[in-house]
């Protein structure tokens, strides 16, 4: 994949067209926990068969800009160098199949290199080097609503504003669908109950089931009644009700709350025999 422009609210940067020397990214690593045993061979696995956690990663774009007249380029470093400035933003990348929907990342750029060489022609020709941190080490491709507007991403493959999640109608003590992340990792949803006319909730849990086992399991604790929205936003560890805090009415299983791996999760809506809601599960898929 090759960057082509970073985002953030400060403004959008585009990468030269055509003048990307190299692109090094750093997804893949994981962090381990191993205990070695007094008397036995190799460690103790802390995390038995399951996945570790993915490390911090890192994207590194080299590239160049040219300046014939060498009358802009000092403006073109400056523009560079205020990268440095802008905050966590989105890092998009074009896959190398052009077809291919492009990706993003949440990144920060951390270090900016710059080497300047009076007989090399800099004053025309400048190499740059920007180091991105990302702290949440995936890259997504959009497909709900997790993106920005105005970050020119297509909106649920270029449907309509936040993609065509459908709204799951559960009523009853059990509602049971399916979800699909085409990616390779597991992606964090953003999971939004809506309570129409008419309707109450008390108690609301959300499972997701492999076979006879429940894998991850977020509840709401109280009452929801009619008009009440609320949105569990796991990527992001909040929790709304009607726009305003509601953390503390959360319970989970595991500290990610729910993960939707990759390929179809089996999801269990479990209520009170007369209540009813919609529920939509709003998630992008993910790659390393």
């Amino acid at each position: 994949m090759i960057p082509v422009r970073f985002m953030s609210r400060q403004g959008v940067y585009v990468f030269p067209p055509g003048l990307t020397q190299s692109a090094e990214m750093r997804l893949g690593g994981v962090v381990t926990h191993t205990n070695r045993l007094p008397g036995m061979d190799g460690a103790f696995d802390q995390y038995g068969h399951g996945p570790a956690p993915l490390e911090v990663g890192n994207v590194r774009v080299t590239f160049g800009m040219v300046d014939e007249s060498g009358e802009s380029l000092d403006a073109q470093r400056d523009a560079v160098m205020a990268l440095a400035a802008w905050g966590k933003g989105m890092l998009v990348a074009q896959p190398t199949i052009l077809a291919a929907p492009e990706r993003y990342c949440w990144a920060r750029a951390n270090n900016v290199r710059i080497a300047e060489r009076p007989a090399g022609d800099t004053e025309m020709i400048q190499q740059v080097s920007i180091d991105f941190q990302v702290a949440e080490a995936r890259w997504h491709v959009n497909r709900f609503s997790v993106g920005r507007w105005g970050f020119g991403l297509k909106w649920g493959g270029g449907t309509k504003w936040g993609g065509d999640a459908p709204a799951q109608t559960c009523a009853g003590e059990l509602t049971a669908f399916e979800v699909d992340n085409a990616g390779i990792v597991a992606a964090l949803p953003r999971i939004v109950i809506a309570v129409g006319p008419g309707q109450s909730v008390a108690n609301w849990v959300l499972e997701r089931v492999v076979g006879v086992t429940v894998e991850d399991q977020v509840s709401l604790a109280g009452p929801l009644v009619a008009g009440d929205i609320v949105q569990i936003d796991c990527r992001s560890a909040a929790v709304l009700m009607n726009y305003g805090d509601a953390y503390s009415r959360l319970a989970s299983l595991r500290p990610s709350w729910m993960e939707l791996p990759p390929g179809r999760s089996l999801l269990r809506v479990r209520m009170a025999a007369g209540d009813e809601c919609s529920v939509r599960v709003l998630y992008d898929d993910a790659y390393l």
